[in-house]
């Protein structure tokens, strides 16, 4: 019984890791949301790539929300010309959720305490080998580097909106040429492989 009572207050006043359970909880943007606002840790070595992507994901959704209103006021849901914008946000979303998704669990995949407790020593030699260093930093950088390509996602966006704005009318063969939407499409695919 000494050791029931010690776990179980072990467990109540020790709450679990936003960490351990990330994985399990994403299943859209909006859970991406949910799950960043509670990564948020003081001081936290991935808390400034957080904050970044929080803003991402409600400059995408407030952008992607523009150009559909934009796209209506110019095109019916029927027409080509809709239809392709359409898809393409529509992949666009899909590659900011998984993007989203890989670095919340190389977030929880990352153990935040181990790294921050050598980091307080100065990351000993005779504690961290050259491997386990790089293995930090790959985390690290990939979490960076999948920021970045949120941020070419987000400047794309806003030159599709830009164009879009442009025209009163474009036929199916002249979505596709659209600069904006070529560079769109190239994004996508780079993406789709860097996962």
């Amino acid at each position: 019984s000494a050791f029931s009572f010690t776990y179980l207050n072990k467990k109540i006043l020790t709450p679990t890791s936003t960490y351990s359970i990330i994985a399990n909880k994403i299943g859209s943007l909006d859970d991406c949301v949910s799950v960043f606002e509670q990564a948020i840790q003081n001081g936290d070595v991935f808390d400034k790539d957080i904050i970044k992507n929080l803003d991402q994901l409600k400059r995408f959704k407030r952008k992607r929300n523009i150009i559909r209103n934009v796209l209506l006021q110019k095109f019916s849901q029927e027409e080509l010309s809709y239809k392709k914008f359409d898809s393409v946000l529509n992949d666009v979303e899909s590659i900011m959720y998984l993007n989203m998704q890989s670095i919340l669990n190389k977030i929880a995949a990352f153990d935040v305490e181990e790294y921050e407790a050598l980091q307080k020593k100065g990351f000993p030699k005779e504690e961290v080998s050259e491997e386990k260093m790089n293995i930090y930093n790959e985390y690290i950088d990939f979490v960076k580097k999948a920021t970045i390509m949120n941020e070419e996602i987000l400047l794309k966006l806003d030159k599709i909106l830009f164009e879009v704005s442009k025209y009163n009318s474009l036929e199916d063969g002249e979505v596709k040429e659209l600069p904006a939407i070529i560079e769109m499409d190239e994004l996508i695919k780079n993406a789709k492989l860097y996962k």
